[in-house]
C-alpha cells in the first residue's frame, strides 16, 4: 500500500516537472514578499556601501573615508546606482537584490536542466528556498551578485564547449570572458570558474573532441583578461595598503599572515568546508557548530561531503561541466583560507552540491523525486521559520534606531573626529553610525586602545563617564561622550 501510495506521488512529482514556470514563479514570489527597506548591517556591507556611495558621488575608490577598499570594486559599482537618491538606499538594494535572484533563478534554471532535466524545477528550489540563500539575498552582500554572474558564466562557457562551429565557440567564450572578468571583480575567487573552463577544455583535448590549439585559444582568451583583472586588483589594493593607517588589510593577508601554522591550517580549513556542506545541505543544521573532528555535527556532515563526492564524480563520468569542475578548486581554495563563516563561503557552490545530490539518489530511482520534494518542503519551513521568528525582529529592533542614529551623526559632523562605540552598544547600531558617518566606528571590545584616540564615545545612557571623557548629548537610551583632551572645531 505504501510502496503503491508511493509511485503514484512520484508519478505525480514527475508529471509536475514540466510545468516549470509555475515553479519558479512560486519561488519568485518567496522572494518578492521580502522586499524590505530594513538593513541588516555586518562590518563587510557597510564597507560595500562606503564605497558605492563614494563611486556614485564622483570621489573615485573610497572605503570610509580610506583610498585602501581593502575588497574589489565589482559589487559596490554595481549597487552605487541606488545612491543617486537623496533617500537611504536600502530598498532600492532590496528592488535590485530581487531582480538578481530572479536572473539567477533563471539561470540556475537552465543550468539544472541540462544535467537533470527530469527534476530541473525541484533541484532549482532546493537553492532558491535555502535558508543560507535567504539570509544572504536580504543582506547587502557580495554572495547574491556573485551567485547570478557566475551562473551565467558558467552557461555562457559550458555552451561555449558543447559549440561544433568555430563561430559559436569564439561568440560564447567572448560572452564567458566578460563575464569572467567581472565576476573576478566581485570576488577574486571567481577566477576559479576560469581555471576550471581550462580544466573541462583539457579533456575535450584528450577525449578528441576538440584540437589543442582551439582549446589554448579558447583558454587563453578568457584566462589572460580574468587573471589581469585579479593581479590588477591585488596590485591596487597592495599599493593603497597603508599598514596600520588602514583600519583593513588586505586580501593577501590571509595567506600571507595565517592564523596558525600551515600543518594546523589545511586540516582545519578542510573541516570547515566539511562541516558547511553539511549545514547547508541537512535543513535545519546551518546554525550546528562543532569545533572539532571528534563530535556527533562533524561526522554527520562528514557523511553528507562523502554522499555528495559520490554523485559528482558519476556527474562527471557523463558531463564535462565548467562549475562541476569549479568545486574542488573552490573548496580548495578556502580551506586554505581558512576562515569559519558558517555556510557564507560554501553557498555559491550550492548549486553542485544540490545536482550532486541527485546523481547520488539514482539507486533510489523509484521514489528520488518524492526525497527532494521532502527535502524542498523541509528548506523552505527552516527558511520561513528563521526570516519570520528571528530576522524580523532583529530587523525591526535595529531599523527602528535609525532616528537616534542620525541624531549622534549629527552631533559629531558638527565637530568631527575619530569615534569608538562601547562594549555593550549593538553592533547594528554602531555599523549604522558608521555608515551614516561614512568614517570607521572602532568596538572597544575589539579595539580597548581606541578609548585613548578616540574624540567622541557613543555608550549607553546609564554607563559612567571613562576618564577624560564628558558627557555631551543624551540621545534616547544612548548618550555621546566627548574627549576632554581634544580641542573643539569652529565650523565656518
Amino acid at each position: 500500500m505504501v510502496e503503491h501510495y508511493s509511485s503514484r506521488l512520484e508519478r505525480k512529482l514527475g508529471s509536475l516537472q514540466s510545468h516549470w514556470g509555475w515553479w519558479l514563479s512560486i519561488y519568485a514570489l518567496f522572494l518578492l514578499i521580502q522586499i524590505s527597506s530594513w538593513w541588516y548591517p555586518t562590518p563587510d556591507s557597510v564597507a560595500y556601501l562606503s564605497i558605492a556611495r563614494s563611486l556614485s558621488s564622483g570621489h573615485g575608490l573610497l572605503n570610509l573615508g580610506y583610498r585602501h577598499i581593502a575588497y574589489p570594486p565589482g559589487y559596490p559599482l554595481l549597487i552605487s546606482v541606488a545612491f543617486f537618491q537623496p533617500s537611504l538606499p536600502f530598498l532600492t538594494i532590496s528592488i535590485m537584490n530581487f531582480i538578481m535572484a530572479v536572473l539567477f533563478m533563471i539561470g540556475l534554471y537552465r543550468w539544472t536542466s541540462r544535467l537533470a532535466a527530469e527534476a530541473a524545477p525541484l533541484l532549482t528550489g532546493l537553492t532558491m528556498v535555502n535558508v543560507t540563500f535567504w539570509i544572504y539575498y536580504r543582506r547587502t552582500l557580495t554572495e547574491l551578485a556573485f551567485m547570478t554572474i557566475m551562473i551565467w558564466t558558467v552557461n555562457a562557457l559550458d555552451r561555449a564547449l558543447e559549440e561544433r562551429s568555430a563561430w559559436g565557440r569564439a561568440l560564447f567564450t567572448a560572452i564567458g570572458c566578460v563575464l569572467a572578468v567581472y565576476l573576478s571583480m566581485i570576488r577574486e575567487a571567481g577566477v576559479l570558474v576560469v581555471a576550471a573552463f581550462a580544466a573541462a577544455l583539457c579533456v575535450y583535448v584528450y577525449r578528441r573532441r576538440l584540437r589543442p590549439r582551439d582549446a589554448f585559444a579558447m583558454i587563453a582568451g578568457v584566462a589572460a583578461p580574468a587573471a589581469a583583472a585579479v593581479v590588477a586588483f591585488v596590485v591596487y589594493d597592495l599599493s593603497t595598503y597603508q599598514g596600520a593607517r588602514s583600519f583593513l588589510g588586505t586580501h593577501l593577508s590571509g595567506f600571507l599572515n595565517p592564523r596558525m601554522p600551515f600543518r594546523e591550517l589545511i586540516p582545519e580549513g578542510v573541516r570547515l568546508q566539511i562541516s558547511a556542506i553539511g549545514r547547508i545541505i541537512i535543513p535545519g543544521m546551518f546554525k550546528a557548530y562543532a569545533h572539532s573532528w571528534v563530535s556527533l555535527d562533524t561526522l554527520i556532515c562528514l557523511g553528507v561531503t562523502a554522499i555528495i563526492a559520490i554523485g559528482w564524480t558519476r556527474l562527471l563520468r557523463r558531463h564535462v561541466e565548467v562549475l562541476a569542475y569549479t568545486l574542488p578548486l573552490y573548496l580548495g581554495l578556502y580551506s586554505i583560507w581558512g576562515f569559519d563563516a558558517d555556510t557564507r563561503y560554501v553557498l555559491p557552490m550550492l548549486p553542485i552540491l544540490v545536482v550532486a545530490l541527485w546523481y547520488w539518489l539514482e539507486q533510489f530511482y523509484d521514489f528520488r523525486l518524492t526525497i527532494v520534494a521532502v527535502l524542498l518542503i523541509a528548506n523552505l519551513g527552516v527558511a520561513i521559520g528563521y526570516w519570520r521568528a528571528i530576522e524580523v525582529p532583529r530587523g525591526r529592533q535595529c531599523n527602528e534606531q535609525w532616528p537616534e542614529v542620525s541624531r549622534m551623526a549629527r552631533t559629531i559632523e558638527n565637530d568631527p573626529g575619530p569615534v569608538a562605540a562601547a562594549n555593550k552598544i549593538p553592533e547594528c547600531v554602531r555599523l549604522m553610525l558608521s555608515f551614516t558617518l561614512d568614517r570607521p566606528v572602532a568596538d572597544l571590545s575589539n579595539d580597548e586602545a581606541a578609548v585613548q584616540t578616540s574624540k567622541w564615545l557613543l555608550a549607553n545612557a546609564k554607563d559612567h563617564d571613562p576618564t577624560g571623557y564628558r558627557e555631551d548629548s543624551l540621545i534616547d537610551t544612548y548618550k555621546l561622550q566627548r574627549n576632554t583632551q581634544f580641542p573643539p572645531i569652529t565650523l565656518r
